[in-house]
């Protein structure tokens, strides 16, 4: 008897969760337009959509979070004691901040240039 009610009790739980998945799925495929026929486009890698030049502050952010990431992975290895591999991920760290710093400030450039018609010498 007691296996006949967990069976039911089970059920009765599984029955509303599996029709509300099912409806999810079906008017997500519904409202995007998605059938099995297009759902990747030729050529097309990755996730689809990617915005293709993303803007200064961006470069500058993901320059102090890179700076930031070998920061704390230098403070974890050397509270383990691997003195070589925390200066390792400090220096990747820091290549990282560098890099985006540099890719930011070109981007800065790149828009004062446009900006700019004619410069005289004096």
């Amino acid at each position: 008897m007691q296996k006949f009610l967990t069976i039911v009790c089970v059920l009765a739980l599984l029955v509303p969760v599996t029709a509300y998945t099912v409806y999810a799925v079906s008017t997500t495929y519904a409202r995007h337009g998605i059938n099995s026929q297009d759902r990747r486009v030729k050529g097309q890698k990755g996730r689809g959509y990617r915005q293709p030049n993303r803007g200064i502050g961006y470069a500058y952010r993901r320059a102090g979070r890179s700076a930031g990431r070998g920061t704390v992975r230098f403070g974890k290895n050397a509270v383990r004691a691997r003195p070589v591999r925390a200066t390792k991920e400090l220096g990747k760290g820091a290549g990282g901040f560098g890099k985006y710093t540099g890719v930011g400030t070109a981007r800065v450039g790149k828009k004062i240039g446009r900006g700019v018609r004619r410069v005289s010498p004096f």
